[in-house]
């Protein structure tokens, strides 16, 4: 399982964006056929992705979050209220209050938002402490977005507790967006 979100690109285009690191592509022993994201609890797919949007990244080393992504090409329409709009600005300003939606949901079928404050941005990472501790296991691939703009800033990638409060890494939206608008090429998943 794993956590993702789709954005609509300027062109009209929705794209399925999601870690590297979560997804196993490219293992002969275990071929990945499909990837599919669903609503935390609710029974249905919202959508199934058979084909790549562009090739994906790999998973991250050390402190540079924007190496880690996969973008996918939905094989059917998506529901508006599903939809996100990358903030133009490409990433959050330090001091910028933020709140990363789980993608794993509260476990009772709603949605959980968690907020934190930036903290750093570069061109490789955005860090964000986050207001109270919670355990970030399986939330790689979710969203974040701006408490200002109501826009996606980020990709929660990677977690660093640090003293009593945890920090997320964060892959910046704004090379996100590059990527999908770059892609030339659309693989599709089996013979990735």
């Amino acid at each position: 399982m794993w956590c993702g979100f789709f954005i609509l690109l300027d062109d009209g285009q929705v794209v399925g964006v999601t870690t590297a690191h979560s997804v196993p592509l490219g293992d002969p022993a275990r071929p990945l056929e499909r990837i599919s994201l669903r609503v935390a609890g609710q029974p249905d797919f919202v959508a199934e992705f058979d084909t790549l949007w562009g090739h994906p990244g790999r998973p991250f080393t050390g402190m540079d979050m924007v190496v880690d992504y996969v973008l996918m090409k939905a094989d059917r329409p998506v529901d508006a209220g599903l939809i996100l709009t990358p903030d133009p600005r490409g990433a959050p300003q330090p001091g910028e209050r933020v709140v990363l939606f789980s993608g794993l949901g509260d476990g009772h079928g709603g949605r959980r938002a968690l907020a934190g404050t930036v903290q750093s941005v570069s061109d490789t990472a955005v860090w964000v402490v986050m207001d109270r501790w919670f355990n970030p296991g399986g939330m790689s691939g979710s969203p974040v977005v701006s408490q200002h703009t109501g826009q996606v800033v980020g990709m929660a990638i990677a977690a660093n507790p640090r003293r009593y409060r945890l920090a997320l890494g964060l892959h910046p939206i704004g090379s996100i967006v590059r990527q999908a608008e770059s892609a030339t090429e659309f693989p599709i998943l089996p013979a990735y």
